[in-house]
């Protein structure tokens, strides 16, 4: 089955309410690539990690059995350039705190249930997480 995680930078998310705090989540991904393999170009390529690292983060914060990653944070710590010959490297650190969140009113019957509806958007890239 899939779990909608939702990843705000916010310390909540509008209409719910949190209902447990799993702890605090920082991650660190590192990508290495060469510049022939960049067809679409070193920001496209930047994308794209991104992309994936918000949904590995996604796939961590349900792993511990949350729904939702509060005050998301994603940091690009010296990305691209070419560092030797055609190699870029990417990297960035993702960080914020693993909760369950319930639609206000439902803490009991959600809880018990272990239903998973965030009241958000849902589903999505995350984007750079600047946003919101």
């Amino acid at each position: 089955t899939e779990c909608a995680v939702e990843l705000t930078p916010l310390g909540h998310i509008p209409g719910s309410k949190v209902d447990r705090y799993l702890g605090y989540v920082s991650m660190h991904f590192v990508r290495e690539s060469r510049s022939g393999e960049l067809l679409s170009g070193e920001a496209a390529s930047f994308h794209q990690f991104l992309t994936e690292c918000n949904a590995i983060a996604r796939a961590h914060v349900a792993s511990l059995g949350g729904n939702a990653m509060l005050h998301y944070k994603a940091v690009p710590a010296e990305s691209g350039g070419k560092v030797y010959k055609s190699q870029v490297y990417n990297f960035v650190n993702l960080s914020g705190s693993a909760v369950v969140v319930v639609l206000d009113g439902k803490e009991g019957k959600e809880a018990n249930e272990g239903g998973g509806d965030t009241g958000g958007a849902g589903g999505g890239d995350g984007g750079d997480g600047g946003d919101g």
